[in-house]
């Protein structure tokens, strides 16, 4: 029975390449263990098995750095067990973010149809917006390029305020989208309270210029005129906020009911 072949009868027998089994020798991966008389160096057929767990791990989608790695130090059932249930877990991690790429190029895909233009800065945002994991990223569209430049120069060097400021908004609309179900009215103790923190968030983003405001609510006008059910959706909401923040901020500068604010 022959026991050792030379490089090129193990390349055949296992259908790869004698340069894939010389560069395995060199990445010190698998190394033969034999030499013949001639000088030919030999692989076993324990070398072999090895090279199919090799291609096995591979085809598996393990790194020939994580082969290397792990392969030596396998000596029972349950050491691999353990690499292989590591292993899964990275590929389910690998498998979540190739789905969160796959949803946002369609989500982009939609907003790009709906921009009309080719505004390659609006993508990029709401691809960031996507990324933060803001749900409302396709207000962006809707907003006034002078907001957009103000917004950028804000944030372009603070990602993590920029995460804060998105995390605070839907936090409170989601809580105030839970009092509207319950029936709470605009006026009530804690639909104030949230006024009063959305208020607050919005005239810190604003740095309080009362110009950034007008294009702010100019923008939300439009939004109302917006047809999509996901907007139609957020605008319902957003009006009950914005009934909210109307009677806060009466209160907070002193305008009466019924009076134009002069």
């Amino acid at each position: 029975m022959k026991t050792h072949m030379k490089v090129g009868e193990l390349a055949k027998r296992m259908n790869i390449t004698v340069r894939t089994l010389q560069y395995y020798d060199k990445e010190g991966l698998l190394t033969p263990s034999a030499e013949s008389e001639g000088g030919f160096r030999l692989y076993s057929e324990k070398d072999m098995i090895k090279l199919l767990h090799i291609l096995t791990m591979k085809k598996l989608g393990f790194t020939l750095t994580d082969i290397k790695k792990r392969l030596a130090g396998v000596e029972t059932p349950e050491e691999m067990a353990q690499i292989l249930a590591e292993h899964a877990e990275s590929l389910r991690a690998q498998v979540q973010q190739l789905s969160d790429a796959l949803h946002d190029v369609e989500v982009l895909k939609e907003e790009v149809l709906q921009i009309k233009t080719v505004d390659v800065q609006k993508y990029s945002e709401i691809v960031m917006n996507l990324h933060m994991e803001n749900e409302y990223y396709w207000v962006i569209k809707h907003m006034d390029e002078e907001i957009l430049d103000f917004m950028r120069e804000k944030y372009q060097n603070n990602f993590d305020g920029a995460v804060a400021l998105m995390k605070n908004m839907k936090r409170i609309n989601e809580a105030a989208a839970r009092l509207q179900e319950q029936g709470v009215k605009p006026e009530s103790e804690c639909m104030q309270k949230l006024a009063k923190e959305m208020w607050d968030i919005t005239m810190d983003m604003a740095d309080g210029n009362e110009q950034i405001l007008l294009w702010f609510n100019q923008s939300v006008e439009r939004m109302f005129k917006v047809k999509g059910a996901k907007e139609q959706e957020f605008m319902h909401r957003q009006k009950f906020m914005e009934q909210a923040m109307d009677i806060y901020v009466k209160k907070l500068y002193g305008i009466e009911e019924g009076s134009n604010g002069q």
